[in-house]
């Protein structure tokens, strides 16, 4: 048995608001990619786990979103702890969702 891969480009990635900050929304991809997912797995077996962590966010946000974020003054931690956990709930999903068929 094959099993065909097909790909989608990352220009028709369908994209949903993640959070708004002073006005301007910041969106991410409805649906993470399996290979971010596969990108960060590999990435816990040698580094931080803090360290995957702003990995996941720079990419799954993208870099303005990111900056924005992180340049953020009074950024509140509740506000920061709820992107990480979308963030990181989203981009593994793609993997923990496989063994709840």
């Amino acid at each position: 048995m094959v099993i065909e891969i097909r790909t989608t480009p990352a220009a028709d990635v369908a994209k949903e608001p993640l959070f708004t900050l002073n006005g301007t929304t910041y969106e991410i991809p409805s649906v993470i990619g399996a290979e971010i997912a596969l990108q960060a797995l590999e990435r816990f077996r040698s580094e931080a786990e803090l360290a995957v962590i702003a990995w996941m966010m720079e990419t799954v946000l993208g870099k303005d979103a990111w900056k924005a974020l992180r340049n953020a003054e009074g950024l509140h931690p509740a506000d920061l702890a709820a992107v990480i956990e979308a963030v990181r709930e989203k981009t593994m999903a793609v993997i923990e969702d496989q063994g709840k068929s």
